[in-house]
């Protein structure tokens, strides 16, 4: 037992001097096999979503009507300027690459500061290499540091507050405060869950003004003026969402009620009784304690928890809450966002037993992390390294299987969202044969439901007509042959140009008053060329 204690001490001095440079070496490593294997197998677009956000920002620069109006209302804009680097080179485009580059560096990122800001709350170096590692190893994070996707990022941004904020309540810098409205103010323009985070940092600097004096002797000045410091840099970016979307679509809230937005594409869900959390709170807490139990393991999911009431416990003040508020702030704006029907999540485990956005569950890592590995800085020598062990075996078993997070996009037997296999399968057949049949002309088709076969077509964006065009879009709607060649169209696009075509189909496979033709059709796509 003396030798093991003493093996243990030697192992925690060389961490205490070398642990921040070996995290960086083996994130680097991590994310960089973890992006050849997803290329190699076409993971890194495997989401739908992902090749929408690749078109996006390509769109800016390859349009019948370039712009950067391109960037549209729903989805929030940062994510896709980050791609303009790339996103201009056609290798870089259709590999994903211009996408993927984004979330691997945004992953080392997340591991840096989510080591600092661990040992920030332990003041233990040991503590925050064992609980960085579980970060690093997560499967589903690591696969997402690989995809087109904005999670990665998001997470970045969500570690990067939580580290500035911890900061700011040690060291009451006024320059922290600012980089904490900074980063609030980028990461809103990133992915709603950042929302929750600057508005709950509001009540996490009151709250921990606070504790900085008596409240008799609360300077309330000092206090009003740092909420409006952080407020103006913090809430800037909402601001310009909300004028971006009054500007564009002549309405500040079409990213919420839009044809395109979340809420829209929940209806049906909810009407078929399949949103179970909706308008049930407690329904909304479970499906979510599942995904996050599912994406970020149920060891550290469980430890997390219990571990952010530990650190409630042990230091019984409000600052020690502003901190567990703003860390799990996500997690109840999820929850909200089923209760309300601004989301569905479905999980293997609940009715209806699907696959559906659980990549969500990546939000609240941060949050277990976090206090999972305050449950590892405990002074007992032995105890939390035994703890860790428990909780690295099940994150390493996890890579026995494939990343729920991806099978999230490639799950081949959904009750509910189909057999996504066959479906992708039905687009790049769809999509080949418009590449190896186009002979020029416009392509008229909507952009909200056929992204995938614009993206898996390898061809110009600029050939298609698109929500994106006003003039040809609204034209083409009224007669499609004024401009478009093609007509390419979902059976289950529930548009307007299915909605106004429709009216002119008939079972010969002609648009009776336009005369297009019907070429090609499979179980997911009718292609028509105009006659």
């Amino acid at each position: 037992m003396q030798k093991i204690k003493s093996y243990y001490e030697k192992v925690v001095n060389f961490l205490n001097v070398h642990s921040l440079v070996i995290i960086i070496i083996i994130t680097i490593i991590s994310t960089s096999i973890a992006t050849i294997w997803s290329y190699q197998h076409g993971y890194i677009y495997a989401y739908n979503d992902a090749k929408s956000h690749l078109n996006i920002a390509r769109r800016v620069i390859d349009n019948l009507t370039p712009g950067i109006a391109q960037l549209g209302g729903s989805w929030l804009p940062l994510y896709h300027i980050l791609m303009f680097p790339l996103i201009w080179n056609n290798f870089f485009w259709h590999s994903g690459i211009a996408g993927s580059y984004i979330s691997f560096i945004t992953y080392v990122l997340s591991a840096v500061l989510l080591f600092k800001s661990i040992y920030l709350i332990t003041k233990t170096k040991f503590a925050a290499f064992l609980g960085t590692l579980l970060f690093i190893f997560n499967v589903n994070a690591l696969y997402l540091s690989t995809a087109a996707m904005g999670e990665m990022s998001t997470v970045f941004f969500i570690v990067l507050s939580v580290y500035l904020f911890i900061r700011w309540q040690n060291e009451k810098k006024l320059y922290l405060l600012i980089s904490l409205g900074l980063s609030c103010f980028l990461g809103t323009l990133d992915r709603y869950e950042m929302w929750a985070i600057a508005g709950s940092a509001v009540l996490a600097i009151i709250l921990s003004r606070i504790t900085f004096k008596k409240i008799k002797s609360l300077n309330v000045s000092q206090l009003e003026s740092e909420i409006i410091i952080f407020c103006t840099l913090g809430f800037f970016g909402m601001v310009l969402w909300l004028l971006w979307n009054l500007a564009i679509f002549g309405d500040a809230f079409s990213f919420m009620h839009g044809i395109y937005s979340a809420g829209a594409y929940q209806t049906s869900y909810i009407e078929q009784h399949l949103n179970l959390p909706y308008k049930n709170i407690l329904q909304a807490c479970l499906f979510y304690f599942y995904d996050s139990g599912n994406v970020n393991t149920w060891s550290v999911t469980v430890l997390g928890i219990i571990g952010s009431i530990y650190y409630l416990v042990k230091n019984k003040s409000l600052k020690a809450m502003a901190l567990v508020g703003l860390s799990s702030s996500v997690v109840f704006f999820e929850v909200y966002c089923m209760y309300s029907g601004n989301t569905s999540i479905y999980v293997p485990q609940l009715y209806p037993y699907d696959y559906y956005n659980i990549r969500y569950g990546i939000y609240a890592l941060p949050f277990v992390i976090l206090f999972a590995s305050y449950a590892l800085g405990m002074k007992n020598k032995i105890f939390p390294l035994l703890l860790f062990l428990i909780l690295f075996a099940e994150t390493i078993l996890s890579f026995r299987t494939m990343p729920i997070t991806l099978l999230d996009s490639t799950f081949s037997n959904g009750p509910v969202m189909g057999n996504k296999l066959i479906f992708e399968n039905e687009l790049e057949k769809a999509a080949t044969y418009m590449h190896t049949h186009y002979d020029g002309g416009l392509i008229l088709t909507s952009a909200g439901v056929n992204d995938g076969s614009i993206f898996l077509s390898n061809l110009d964006i600029k050939d298609f007509i698109t929500e994106g065009n006003q003039k040809y879009w609204t034209e083409s709607l009224q007669n499609p042959r004024k401009y478009a060649t093609w007509v390419m169209m979902r059976h289950d696009d529930s548009t307007e140009i299915r909605n106004t075509l429709i009216e002119h189909f008939s079972g010969g496979g002609l648009f009776k008053n336009y005369k297009f033709k019907l070429l090609y059709s499979n179980s997911v796509i009718n292609i028509y060329k105009k006659e």
